[in-house]
């Protein structure tokens, strides 16, 4: 850096080297989350449905308006009452007179059963905790780093 013009051209570059940069850190802290979210999970997928579900959508917004993020999500249908639970309800008969299920003799039936509700497992929630302070404590000032370097600042 030889002029104060030379400075004022890197320092008008990091605006955007920040935009790029942050939302590449972003992207990938949700994504961690996504891994981290589908390998480490309390709830029993049977089909694989609920986990082969579980995405990341973004960079969305931007940094320079406060609104910045990515969006990690599962899309299965029933994927919000595995995350936060339900609570105890009546489950009637909708499209037939009554409810079957199979027991040790054969099949019971009723017109409603009480269902005691079901417990949070918080697959998402855990993820992100988990992924957290990485993205605070790395990602993040790694991405503010490199923004600053591209812009033609030397690490020093």
């Amino acid at each position: 850096m030889d002029t104060f013009d030379d400075l004022w051209r890197m320092l008008e570059r990091v605006p955007a080297s920040l935009e790029r940069n942050l939302a590449a850190a972003v992207v990938m802290g949700a994504q961690l989350a996504e891994v981290e979210a589908k390998t480490n999970h309390e709830y029993t997928d049977r089909s694989g449905t609920l986990t082969n579900s579980i995405g990341v959508d973004g960079p969305h917004g931007t940094f320079a308006n406060g609104d910045l993020r990515a969006i990690l999500s599962a899309g299965a249908s029933y994927a919000v009452f595995v995350e936060k639970g339900t609570r105890p309800h009546t489950i009637r008969a909708k499209y037939r007179k009554s409810l079957r299920w199979p027991t040790a003799t054969g099949f019971a039936f009723a017109r409603e059963v009480q269902h005691p509700g079901t417990r949070p497992y918080r697959f998402l929630e855990n993820a992100l905790g988990k992924v957290e302070p990485e993205l605070a404590f790395e990602l993040v000032p790694d991405a503010i780093e490199a923004a600053f370097v591209e812009a033609g600042f030397e690490r020093g």
